[in-house]
């Protein structure tokens, strides 16, 4: 398949370096000259440890590199956004780089006449392809999407193209149930030994940041545990390595699903309890915390749906 990759970053670099050693002609385009010299004298952009850039790649062909977004269009059949979303001073998604990008692909695309896929790899906040993007895409190109096939894999780190455990794609396709940009991406990496599903392009936004504030959370949590081990005299990777042995309810789907507030007579007292002698050993235990309070937020909403509920049928 001939591919486009835009940004060469940790994830970009990754993916030009493995879709090229899987036989694919890759087309790597970014603003950094230091970077495509680098890329294009067959060394790695990256520190060694992050990863598969390799200079064997360069060499075989099948990878170049490029500032020249409209070649690289006209020259790929599909493409990989990889641009960098960062944050903002306040918090929020810095997209002025992949806003920028997504003008000049579309302005790029107008002077092709063959269908083309645009694959969102960068993490974007849900409703950025779908609100902003398409519409950017659409309007640059004169096109309608459908002939511009958008899809989103997601949640899914570069590395995981050598080492994957899970593949998402949401497609957005107006032409048909099945779209021609979902087949390419099963053709490109349906090889590798992991799931392949496909959602909507919002969860698909979506479970990216799930991910990544899941992995925030165990870490806080086996944090705050050792913590309070310590301060028990409890040795802490003793308890959470048996914590891990329970592989039906500790590391399992199981309480993983949305639903109604935890309560009965064992996770409110035992939080209870465990947040008295913490505080008695002057450990501080910030997410164990928040626990209650947010378990009781969530009560207080069911409430006020039920009261809302309620009132729709009394009207």
């Amino acid at each position: 398949m001939d591919i486009s990759i835009f940004g060469l970053g940790y994830v970009g670099a990754v993916s030009l370096a493995c879709l090229a050693r899987d036989g694919h002609h890759v087309v790597g385009v970014d603003i950094d000259r230091a970077k495509l010299d680098l890329i294009a004298a067959g060394r790695t952009p990256l520190s060694r440890r992050h990863g598969q850039a390799d200079a064997g790649r360069r060499r075989s062909g099948r990878a170049e590199v490029t500032t020249d977004i409209r070649d690289a269009i006209m020259r790929s059949e599909l493409s990989l956004i990889c641009v960098g979303t960062p944050s903002a001073p306040n918090g929020s998604q810095d997209q002025s780089a992949m806003l920028r990008l997504a003008e000049d692909v579309g302005s790029s695309l107008k002077y092709k006449s063959a269908p083309h896929t645009i694959v969102f790899r960068s993490t974007l906040v849900p409703g950025t392809v779908e609100d902003v993007l398409l519409p950017l895409l659409e309007q640059g190109s004169g096109k309608r999407a459908g002939s511009i096939s958008c899809l989103l894999p997601a949640g899914v780190p570069a590395r995981r193209l050598v080492d994957p455990r899970l593949r998402q794609a949401a497609v957005h396709d107006r032409r048909r149930a099945r779209s021609s940009g979902g087949d390419k991406l099963r053709a490109l990496f349906g090889h590798l030994p992991c799931e392949f599903r496909v959602t909507s392009i919002r969860a698909a936004e979506m479970v990216k940041y799930c991910c990544n504030n899941f992995h925030a959370l165990k870490i806080t949590f086996a944090n705050e545990t050792a913590r309070i081990c310590e301060a028990m005299d409890v040795d802490p990777f003793e308890v959470m390595d048996l914590v891990c042995q329970d592989r039906q309810l500790n590391i399992s789907p199981a309480y993983l699903k949305p639903g109604f507030a935890f309560g009965g007579s064992c996770l409110p007292k035992d939080l209870r309890a465990t947040m008295h002698f913490a505080k008695a050993r002057d450990v501080e235990l910030p997410m164990h915390g928040a626990l209650l309070p947010s378990n009781r937020a969530h009560i207080d909403l069911a409430i006020a749906k039920v009261m809302a509920t309620a009132s729709g049928e009394s009207a």
